[in-house]
């Protein structure tokens, strides 16, 4: 998992032929204490996405 609490990003990584529905994820986040506005799935790596939000915060 990857937090950014500047960005308001939390990523999930799942392995390989697993999934989660949406529902079960939001739930746990919420459960954790995060608050959930979206959720948006992507092929992107914990790392792919690390460097990303590295880039685009000032």
């Amino acid at each position: 998992m990857f937090v950014n609490f500047e960005q308001r990003v939390v990523a999930v990584a799942l392995k390989v032929g697993q999934d989660i529905p949406d529902a079960a994820l939001r739930q746990a986040l919420t459960d954790s204490g995060y608050s959930v506005v979206t959720i948006k799935r992507s092929e992107s790596t914990l790392e792919e996405v690390r460097l990303h939000i590295k880039q685009v915060t000032p």
